[in-house]
């Protein structure tokens, strides 16, 4: 069985750490493929852009949230487009930062659930959003969509 599923987790980067530091602890949030309960890759926006990578495999905490619909059309578009440095940094210091060309992890996922008709918040809020509280937005869709809550994992 093919799945798609949402990582949130920590980061061992300086800008992740910043994100960490003011969300809850979690600076990462990735798309991943699972297929039979092996991870076979992400895609996911950090410094050298949105790309398909290999799975991370030295997490040191988070978890998965597992979605009962498949973002990785609207994920794979925005393979690619630059990382926005200036997004993160100043969402940690609190204030708003809008990028046309460039995106960060969150908004990624955010992004792509309004791409492929799964909004889970409102439209040019994406950019508003860290790990922490998108996965917030994500697993409350999920149950208002599906009556149930969505199933997390420990990474």
């Amino acid at each position: 069985m093919t799945e798609s599923a949402i990582i949130v987790c920590t980061a061992n980067t300086i800008l992740a750490r910043a994100i960490q530091w003011g969300d809850v602890g979690y600076g990462h949030m990735a798309f991943v493929k699972n297929r039979g309960g092996i991870y076979e890759y992400w895609i996911d926006a950090r410094g050298s852009g949105v790309k398909k990578r290999p799975p991370e495999r030295n997490l040191h905490s988070g978890f998965y949230i597992s979605l009962p619909y498949d973002i990785e059309p609207g994920v794979r578009s925005f393979i690619g487009r630059p990382y926005n440095f200036k997004g993160p940094i100043a969402r940690a210091l609190h204030f708003r930062w809008h990028d046309q060309n460039g995106i960060y992890c969150d908004q990624l996922i955010l992004a792509a659930h309004r791409l492929i008709g799964k909004p889970v918040c409102n439209e040019g809020d994406e950019d508003k959003a860290t790990p922490w509280t998108a996965a917030l937005m994500i697993m409350a869709y999920i149950r208002g969509l599906t009556g149930a809550p969505p199933a997390v994992w420990p990474i």
